[in-house]
């Protein structure tokens, strides 16, 4: 850091005191579930954060953000010393196939290998929810075009390995570009950024859902099965 700039202060080391209401009302028994009613099976994936710059063998530990991928700036201040194989640094965690405990993400084929042993050993599933977070957290990084892609191409990934069964989707915050970036309903429209959430909800219209958009304010999507069940994504 440089000197003089003051005294840094982390915001993730700090202690913060909140409040609780008082008056917390007592916990309801859950109330059992009828056996005698159709039931259905339901998919439920999120927080996928795929990352396509995952590689076998680089450094888990890499003083980066994001690691198991390469070293993006080399120059860049870190918060440790970085390992990398770019530097010649000896690894101290390499990056395992199937993914690694660690700063890192999932790799793709991990994600495809999932889907592949989730349709074979669940046959009798009536529908499938994604609730986002496709992308990696390398937010640095972040672009609509790739967004874009990357909705696409796991999208129709899910659909042709699941045998097209019934897919929802909803836009979690790192499909926004800057990363958090949603158009709330309380924005003003000129602010919103309309044309990239459209895009983002393209994929999921033709399956059934109703869309309340109000100049890429989405509010909410809805479906209706073919069983009468409703699906609502917020």
């Amino acid at each position: 850091m440089v000197q003089g700039c003051g005294n840094f202060v982390n915001p993730l080391t700090q202690q913060w005191n909140l409040s609780i209401a008082p008056n917390k009302p007592s916990k309801a028994a859950a109330k059992p579930i009828d056996k005698t009613k159709p039931t259905l099976k339901v998919l439920h994936l999120s927080d996928l954060h795929i990352d396509r710059k995952y590689t076998v063998g680089l450094e888990a530990q890499c003083g980066e953000p994001q690691c198991c991928r390469p070293i993006e700036d080399p120059e860049e201040i870190f918060m440790q010393k970085p390992n990398t194989n770019n530097a010649g640094d000896k690894i101290v965690q390499p990056a395992g196939k199937w993914g690694t405990v660690a700063d890192c993400d999932t790799p793709y084929w991990l994600f495809t290998n999932m889907l592949d042993h989730i349709a074979a050993t669940h046959k009798d599933i009536d529908y499938v929810v994604v609730s986002g977070d496709l992308e990696s957290h390398a937010d640095w990084d972040y672009t609509r075009e790739r967004h874009q892609e990357m909705v696409k191409n796991s999208s129709d990934t899910i659909r042709d390995r699941l045998n097209n069964l019934p897919t929802f989707f909803a836009v979690g915050n790192h499909e926004g570009v800057p990363i958090d970036r949603k158009s709330s309903c309380k924005i003003e429209i000129r602010f919103r950024n309309r044309k990239f959430r459209a895009s983002l909800h393209a994929r999921e219209v033709p399956h059934g859902l109703a869309v309340r958009n109000d100049g890429g304010c989405v509010e909410w999507m809805g479906a209706r099965g073919s069983d009468g069940y409703g699906v609502v994504v917020s």
